[in-house]
């Protein structure tokens, strides 16, 4: 069989080419392509069949009879009509989905008689707005899902998640004792095999082995404190499930020890809250020589404490203590293709992942709402899954977060794109894409320092900050801890004076 396996269930057109070497340890080989689509559950549907020509019209068949994944990237014009039939040449039974840049339809047909619309009562629309289900002004990829264990069929626009889901067809009910039994008339789906595609212009055809069913959790949680309920919810991930690089970067900063407030500096975190908070003091004064680097707002800024040096295998120094004051913000940024780790070590963080990043038309979030990450939590990105993202501390108390990032090149990555792209909008309004590269505010040992020396002043009395405080003054950042939950303080508070 012609084509190549992508590793990307997210998207099965945004992968290696066909000059490409495939991922390591993968190949295209029948057994091995079954082997990963069944036994990496992290990665659901990424043994990807490709076909390497563009075409108006493909034919292929499904990897597993009656069910898998169905996904055509078309142009901005005409017309998709995607046909899954049975291979029987006797029998005319399929489904039949046609989207327009006016409507979308989808029937079925069985014994060569005519098409036929499916009851609405089997129908649930995920989308109710069904202008979205339509043909869009750019090249996109509609697919369609077949969930053969649950007789679910579902259609989508974008990326494979099920927030991407427009409207599902439920042909199988919940009987005693306990199965997915086909509703009367409706056996026949299970031998669906055939696929055939047309469309307006030219497009491509891929087809995975397995249908959308859930979500990719981007949190991991290691495998000793995974629970059942865990299992059952699918919240979570675990290293293993990761690829090579995620691995090694994960044991790298998940370490009980990989932690903020450390012996030596107790008090690390809330002498941090201090600095970036107050007016005059060391860690405020680097955030506003910051100002303008992301954009005009102050808020747009964040410290980027590197640790170690740049060993050549990653966007800048590979590990980065990333400081983000109450209402501060990223852009919506990639992360030069780059796998990466984020460990929480203080506070909280909002993160938004989205699908793309480019002007036209703007990156939309994967999923409806954020994944809010707090202290402890460990996040993971690859070069086409979670790629792209906005973070947000959205505390309202003056809270600061502070985040260990942590990057590494795939090993296929001979490009090595030394800077993170991010959407900006520019003051007359238009927007672009812009290059970042990766910088360093301070090494971590020189910041840790000089902040320990600050919070000596600041524990004295004496700082030399005190009377330039602005907005957020000493006494005010002593009220904030006085209203703070003790255990949170590491002895804080009987240093304040505070009872």
């Amino acid at each position: 069989m012609e084509g190549f396996i992508t590793y990307n269930p997210l998207n099965p057109f945004d992968g290696p080419t066909t000059a490409d070497d495939p991922p390591p340890a993968y190949s295209d080989d029948a057994s091995q392509t079954a082997k990963l689509a069944i036994d990496n559950p992290a990665f659901p549907g990424s043994a990807v069949y490709r076909r390497q020509a563009k075409a108006s019209k493909h034919e292929e068949k499904l990897k597993i009879t009656g069910q898998g994944t169905v996904a055509v990237l078309a142009p901005p014009k005409g017309y998709v009509l995607l046909c899954v039939e049975l291979a029987n040449p006797t029998m005319s039974k399929g489904i039949f989905l046609l989207v327009t840049e006016t409507d979308c339809q989808i029937w079925w047909a069985t014994d060569g008689k005519d098409l036929n619309t499916f009851d609405n009562a089997l129908v649930t629309e995920k989308n109710p707005n069904k202008a979205t289900w339509h043909l869009k002004a750019y090249e996109a990829t509609y697919w369609l899902s077949l969930d053969l264990p649950h007789g679910i069929i579902r259609y989508g626009i974008g990326l494979f998640t099920v927030q991407s889901v427009l409207f599902e067809i439920r042909l199988k009910e919940y009987t005693n004792p306990g199965v997915w039994s086909w509703k009367e008339g409706w056996e026949w789906l299970q031998e669906l095999e055939n696929v055939t595609v047309w469309t307006g212009g030219e497009s491509e055809l891929a087809i995975t082995p397995l249908p959308i069913v859930n979500d990719i959790p981007p949190v991991i949680r290691s495998g000793d404190r995974v629970s059942l309920d865990d299992l059952a919810n699918g919240q979570f991930t675990v290293p293993e499930n990761l690829s090579v690089e995620c691995q090694k970067l994960y044991h790298n900063v998940a370490g009980v020890d990989v932690v903020l407030d450390s012996p030596d500096f107790p008090d690390f975190s809330s002498a941090i809250e201090y600095s970036v908070n107050t007016p005059g003091a060391y860690g405020y004064g680097l955030l506003k020589s910051k100002q303008g680097e992301l954009g005009d707002d102050f808020r747009g800024t964040y410290l980027r404490i590197t640790i170690g040096t740049d060993l050549g295998n990653s966007p800048g120094v590979p590990y980065v203590l990333e400081i983000w004051p109450a209402g501060h913000f990223s852009p919506i940024h990639d992360h030069a293709d780059a796998y990466a780790i984020i460990k929480v070590l203080h506070g909280a963080i909002e993160c938004t992942y989205y699908d793309s990043l480019q002007e036209d038309p703007e990156p939309n979030p994967i999923f409806p709402n954020p994944t809010v990450l707090k202290k402890g939590d460990v996040t993971w990105l690859s070069p086409k899954i979670y790629q792209i993202h906005r973070l947000r501390n959205l505390s309202t108390e003056g809270k600061v977060c502070c985040t260990v990032q942590c990057y590494q090149y795939g090993s296929n990555d001979t490009r090595h794109y030394e800077a993170f792209r991010w959407f900006k909008l520019t003051k007359d309004g238009s927007k672009e894409v812009d290059d970042f590269k990766p910088n360093s505010d301070a090494d971590f040992m020189s910041f840790k320092n000089n902040i320990k020396e600050e919070w000596k002043k600041v524990l004295a009395g004496n700082t030399a900050n005190q009377s330039a405080v602005e907005s957020r003054s000493f006494a005010v950042f002593k009220s904030m801890v006085a209203q703070s939950a003790p255990e949170n303080l590491s002895g804080l508070k009987a240093r304040l004076g505070i009872q």
